[in-house]
């Protein structure tokens, strides 16, 4: 009787906090080994150039390739790893000097009111430098603790640990940092999708807060995708 009423106590507070509803995840994604982007080879900062006439800016070398492999955490072990194909560039919008990418992510702040459009390295945000604007990988720069990088599985014999200030939550909830437009094409982890994809990564989560798509906590961070979406 007694294990029968504890485990009565265990599934209610299960329910208070979240009902997982289905799949098996072993924790939120996190890069499996440091990424290309945040890795001993790439750079801190990046210049950027702005065409005035067209208010379109590139940062970075264009000449990098279109799409690259990077390691996850696999979404039912998180001690191994899967690799993903996610694009190398990113398109941002900058409008009244607040940048995001397509897909609503916040992705840098510059000095100027005018729309602009730029083409940055994922990984990066951009931020106004003097007269221009430069690209900084997240977590690090002067916007560091703003915009902060993704976290990592740091692999110890790649010898590689990531730079920068990661995303940090210290009360045992999993959370997804995924960003949709009204097109319901979303961007998780650099990899771009449309949202039916998003189940291949992230749990049904029912939470007391939800959109048709997502659940939330109450920081207004995702829990997972929506059971009854």
């Amino acid at each position: 009787m007694k294990r029968i009423h504890w485990l009565i106590v265990a599934v209610i507070a299960l329910v208070i906090i979240a009902c997982r509803i289905e799949g098996v995840h072993a924790a939120p994604m996190q890069y499996y080994g440091t990424p290309f982007f945040y890795g001993k080879y790439s750079v801190e900062k990046q210049d950027c150039i702005f065409v005035k006439d067209a208010r379109y800016g590139v940062c970075g070398d264009i000449r990098d390739p279109e799409e690259a492999v990077v390691g996850w955490t696999s979404p039912t072990d998180d001690s191994k790893g899967i690799g993903v194909r996610v694009t190398s560039n990113i398109e941002v919008t900058c409008v009244n000097g607040r940048c995001f990418s397509n897909y609503g992510e916040p992705l840098g702040e510059i000095d100027t009111s005018i729309t602009s459009y730029w083409f940055i390295p994922l990984g990066y945000y951009i931020t106004a430098s003097g007269k221009g604007v430069v690209a900084y990988q997240q977590g690090t720069g002067p916007l560091a603790e703003k915009y902060l990088r993704y976290p990592v599985k740091v692999l110890p014999e790649l010898q590689d640990p990531p730079r920068g200030i990661a995303r940090r939550f210290n009360d045992g909830l999993d959370r997804y940092e995924i960003y949709c437009n009204k097109a319901l094409e979303c961007s998780f982890m650099g990899k771009q999708m449309i949202a039916s994809e998003l189940s291949k990564y992230v749990p049904k989560v029912l939470t007391y807060s939800c959109d048709s798509l997502f659940c939330y906590h109450a920081d207004k961070t995702i829990a997972g995708l929506n059971p009854k979406g």
